[in-house]
């Protein structure tokens, strides 16, 4: 590391690992904000987002449409089921499942338009999407969960215990959770088996969310006022929140960073969460369901209202897009370098990215300027010109 660190006699360091906030002694996210939203109809709850083709996705849970974006941009709707609850994306296929809670069925969109309607069991509330596997889990109320691959039914995993209104996996490992709304267990399936059931101190749970690297997973409790966290074979901690009327409904965790984050209803809030502590707390109205884009580390969040609130950081020194802080230096010769940082307070390898930097009086890594998820600079020359 040396050897490359000395090539720098003059340096201009645009990314201080000091701008950003440490917690448990690693990098994170620091000063999360609601950035912009997009603008739609509809009572959204539900997003979902395809990075290989810029369409984002919006249902509307009390209609029969999903809205779908570009660029933050309404550009059209598409006629599904009746009450579309929950979306998932497959993002080998760039497949949208979309289900209907109202229609008993599963609508699946390509670009936008839907190429085909499954039917499932009663009352679809949740779906999960394995692109590992090529299934696609359904969490079907008293009956379990519904598996469908492809565009047709494959099988059905019982779960006994009442309604079954949350699902999720862990990529990594392929383990489905499914979370019980009535009794608060949460049934660990492996192979299309359920291989153990765990007890949870949440009231209710209507969402889960697994980290696929720590492999933790959250448990909201909306009555309970908590978020159990199962690691293994049981609770392994729980996240409290003491505030009146707090109800954590939906999760959702960004395994690169393993930030949580929650909406509440009734106090329209998202916290942000590092490990069991809030460090951010963002005011969305109605929220739903929060969605993360794995490389820009950009949250969306649905609203009631009919509209999407984007939360990025806009103090983000991400230059890789890894979800850690970045250093960017200039040398004498006004070579511009890139020093990747790997979590753990040592360098990645070094990459230039830039010449003719000498020619600037000024430089500045201010975060995101053109709201695409990624860290941008600005800098002025000796002229004064931005």
């Amino acid at each position: 590391m040396r050897s490359y660190l000395a090539r720098i006699v003059s340096v201009v360091v645009l990314a201080l690992v000091s701008a950003v906030a440490v917690q448990s002694g690693n990098p994170a996210v620091a000063a999360p904000e609601v950035s912009d939203s997009y603008e739609g109809s509809g009572t959204f709850t539900s997003v979902a987002y395809d990075p290989a083709t810029g369409l984002f996705y919006a249902a509307d849970l009390l209609g029969d449409t999903v809205s779908v974006f570009r660029n933050g941009v309404l550009t059209t709707k598409v006629v599904v089921g009746q009450h579309p609850a929950a979306m998932a994306l497959d993002p080998l296929t760039h497949s949208v499942y979309v289900v209907n809670s109202a229609s008993d069925s599963v609508s699946i969109i390509n670009g936008t338009t839907v190429t085909a309607t499954i039917p499932v069991e009663h009352q679809p509330m949740d779906v999960a999407v394995d692109p590992g596997t090529g299934k696609i889990y359904v969490a079907n109320g008293m009956t379990g969960l519904t598996v469908i691959e492809g565009d047709q039914v494959t099988g059905t995993i019982p779960i006994d215990g009442g309604y079954v209104w949350a699902v999720a996996l862990d990529t990594s490992t392929h383990t489905v959770y499914a979370a019980n709304y009535s009794n608060s267990k949460v049934s660990v399936i492996n192979d299309g088996v359920v291989t153990q059931t765990i007890p949870t101190t949440s009231g209710g749970p209507l969402s889960i969310a697994v980290d696929s690297v720590t492999h933790d997973v959250y448990v909201p409790g909306v009555f309970a006022g908590t978020i159990s966290v199962i690691n293994g074979d049981r609770v392994v901690r729980t996240i409290e929140f003491d505030l009146y009327m707090d109800f954590p409904r939906f999760v959702a965790v960004d395994s690169a960073t393993h930030t949580l984050y929650v909406t509440h209803i009734g106090l329209n809030t998202v916290s942000v969460i590092h490990g069991s502590t809030t460090t951010q707390t963002l005011y969305v109205t109605d929220p739903g369901t929060p969605k993360i884009d794995p490389e820009t580390h950009a949250v969306y969040v649905p609203s009631r209202n009919g509209s999407v609130a984007v939360i990025r950081d806009p103090s983000n020194r991400d230059f890789t897009t890894d979800g850690r802080a970045d250093v960017l230096a200039r040398d004498t010769n006004g070579a511009l370098w890139l020093y990747p940082t790997n979590g753990a307070g040592a360098w990645l390898p070094p990459d230039r990215v830039g010449q003719g930097w000498n020619s600037m009086a000024s430089i500045v890594a201010g975060g995101d300027f053109n709201s695409d998820g990624r860290a941008d600079v600005l800098a002025t020359d000796g002229g004064g010109a931005l």
